[in-house]
């Protein structure tokens, strides 16, 4: 008798543990409380991705502390740092993150543009629509250049990239060449 009681005994905790601590399955992509495009497909750490032309020039290097690839195919980014050659300028960009979807880009926090020409551009986020060649700053901006004692302030700036205009609103501007005051120094000197 206490050899059937024993084996009762297994079977009821044999039982137990299968109903009560099996792994609990669920299927993410149907959690009504998260939209599947929430939860990224990929994760990279710490990379770079490099855009060689055919002719076997280095053209676009994106770099980033943490890359994730979502379903819909939007990626975020952050620590986000992008160096391309556009005409004849080398430019880089960089931000605390940033969405990028194939057709633009949406860049928040602590933006920093710098181009080969000692001219810079620091905002707080910036739009670049690649398809369509603009680049929007809808909050404040400032302008600068290396060489110059200067700057230039406003908001909302436009850039029309294939057109090489630019439109911004409450301008605010400063300016002293440096270069031009060194030299009318040395010609006033006795």
């Amino acid at each position: 008798m206490a050899l059937y009681f024993s084996i009762f005994s297994i079977i009821i905790l044999n039982f137990i543990i299968l109903i009560f601590l099996r792994p609990i399955e669920r299927d993410l992509s149907e959690n009504k409380n998260q939209n599947s495009n929430e939860i990224p497909q990929i994760v990279f750490k710490d990379f770079q991705l490099f855009d060689i032309s055919d002719k076997n020039i280095l053209t676009t290097t994106l770099e980033g502390e943490i890359g994730e690839g979502f379903k819909n195919g939007n990626y975020k980014i952050s620590n986000i740092k992008l160096s391309y050659q556009k005409y004849e300028y080398r430019e880089e960009l960089k931000g605390n993150y940033a969405f990028y979807n194939g057709n633009d880009f949406q860049l928040f926090g602590n933006i920093k543009y710098n181009r080969s020409d000692n001219s810079s551009i620091e905002s707080n986020s910036t739009f670049y629509d690649i398809k369509n060649g603009f680049a929007y700053i809808p909050d404040k901006f400032k302008l600068s250049w290396h060489d110059k004692d200067g700057e230039v302030n406003g908001e909302n700036l436009v850039v029309l990239i294939d057109n090489r205009e630019i439109y911004a609103m409450n301008i605010r501007a400063s300016f002293k060449d440096l270069q031009t005051e060194e030299i009318n120094k040395s010609k006033n000197k006795p």
